[in-house]
């Protein structure tokens, strides 16, 4: 087997958490296998499972790490398009490296889509039921679909965590469709074009996201929170609490039977006299919100979304209104460190050793 060496220390900038540690480590060995097999096949998917490391490779790399992994286990997906995820009962963490492409370095995003639906289990005197994964977590993913499944026999789709992707696709139902109930869904720093919520009742918090317009069924005794968010559309029926948002569209209004507290919008009409609410501000039109020269609002990399008079749209929590403001501001960036730079020598040397040079980007902020 031939020995590895690296020449050049990987430069990190930030101190990693444990799990960040981790991770590294476990994305720098899959690129060292990479190496070592001398593969032209950038897709790959490696699988962290009881302190066991498996690499994966092809189009259907995730797919083969997910049949493989245990309740639990971290999936790394490396850059390219990929065949569909789906996730069955069994709950994993799948981190990619972005749902951005980054010209300078000349990485590409991690592109997939994700269908997730309930698995059938075994109780301690055998009988059969089914439940859908709990606390799901995805993050650096593009997905031109995300899809939940309903299934009536599994009951919720529990603390589903969606972080740093990207929900959107060219076709009609290329978007983030929810069939499921759900209960503590967590969806942060993300572009989301449209989210559709089949069922009436759920439980769910969009954070600091650019979403093109969340849709759902009249039900009062739903829970979406859609906080420190820039928002494109406003479904009419979507009851739901928004807070600290810029609401872009020129005919908006707050759905009756809403809640609305400090949300800049560009529609000086937008009150609605069915809803709760105070310390909003309308008719603002968009150049009197962002900082940026001919900043309309919409989605690009490397947008910086900066607000033009931060001390004067004060959020709920004291920060700045949008989505630079509150707990976790706009970073699409993904908690995986990034390999942003390697050189891999073809030869070894007269010591049978590999000289590898990898130069990474960590991300600290979360």
């Amino acid at each position: 087997m031939l020995i590895l060496r690296f020449r050049e220390a990987v430069a990190l900038t930030h101190k990693f958490s444990a799990m960040k540690k981790i991770i590294l480590t476990c994305a720098l060995s899959a690129l060292m296998l990479s190496a070592s097999a001398q593969l032209t096949e950038r897709r790959m998917a490696t699988l962290v499972d009881d302190g066991v490391t498996k690499v994966f490779y092809g189009k259907d790399a995730p797919s083969q790490a997910y049949q493989e992994a245990k309740e639990g286990a971290t999936i790394i997906v490396g850059e390219g398009e990929y065949s569909q995820l789906s996730v069955a009962g069994k709950s994993v963490k799948v981190y990619g490296v972005g749902f951005e492409d980054n010209e300078e370095s000349g990485a590409v995003s991690t592109k997939m889509s994700v269908y997730i639906n309930s698995g059938k289990y075994f109780d301690e005197y055998g009988k059969e039921y089914y439940a859908y994964p709990e606390n799901l977590h995805l993050e650096g993913l593009h997905m031109n679909r995300c899809y939940v499944y309903e299934d009536g026999k599994a009951g919720e789709l529990k603390g589903l965590n969606i972080s740093k992707c990207r929900i959107e696709g060219s076709g009609t139902y290329e978007r983030f469709d929810i069939y499921a109930k759900t209960v503590g869904m967590v969806v942060s720093q993300s572009k989301v074009m449209n989210v559709y919520f089949h069922n009436l009742e759920n439980d769910a918090l969009f954070r600091n996201c650019i979403i093109n317009c969340v849709e759902m069924g009249t039900d009062l005794k739903s829970g979406i929170v859609i906080d420190h968010c820039i928002i494109n559309r406003i479904y009419s029926s979507c009851i739901a609490y928004y807070t600290n948002n810029i609401v872009l569209g020129q005919n908006e209004h707050i759905p009756a039977d809403a809640m609305a507290f400090n949300n800049i919008f560009v529609n000086k009409d937008a009150w609605n006299i069915n809803a709760t609410g105070e310390g909003n501000w309308f008719g603002i039109a968009v150049n009197g919100i962002f900082a940026e020269d001919g900043e309309d609002g919409t989605y690009a990399p490397g947008k910086k979304f900066t607000l033009k008079y931060p001390k004067t749209y004060i959020a709920t929590d004291g920060t700045e209104v949008g989505i630079n403001g509150g707990t976790t501001p706009w970073n699409p960036i993904p908690a995986l460190p990034r390999i942003i730079s390697s050189k891999i020598e073809n030869r070894a040397d007269s010591d049978g050793k590999i000289s590898v040079s990898i130069k990474v980007e960590a991300q600290n902020k979360p």
